[in-house]
């Protein structure tokens, strides 16, 4: 009986390190998300990253910027390929914004 709660807590702190590692910063940067420049935002396949990353590490192309207007972000986790809009002005065809870590930035 006790060898399946010594169990049962060592799993539950490895959930709990690893969310305070997803609510604390970007896997692919390593900086803390904020609510200016590093905005977390959530991608299809379900993983996060600051909208910084987004951005910058997205891979642009001739070709997909002149006949498709986008550019690609390849997942850091799982190289899932992202299809993001060229212009970063405002939120339209972005990513959402990931509301369940948003509540924990403080800067």
């Amino acid at each position: 009986m006790m060898v399946k709660s010594q169990e049962f807590h060592e799993n539950e702190a490895s959930i709990l390190k690893e969310a305070d590692f997803q609510l604390s910063g970007c896997k692919a940067c390593s900086f803390d998300f904020s609510k200016a420049r590093r905005r977390p935002r959530i991608l299809k396949c379900g993983h996060t990253v600051c909208e910084n990353c987004l951005f910058t590490k997205a891979k642009t192309n001739e070709h997909l910027v002149r006949e498709h207007n986008h550019r690609i972000y390849d997942c850091i986790e799982c190289n899932a390929k992202i299809q993001l809009p060229c212009e970063r002005k405002n939120d339209e065809g972005k990513p959402p914004k990931n509301k369940s870590i948003l509540p924990y930035i403080y800067k």
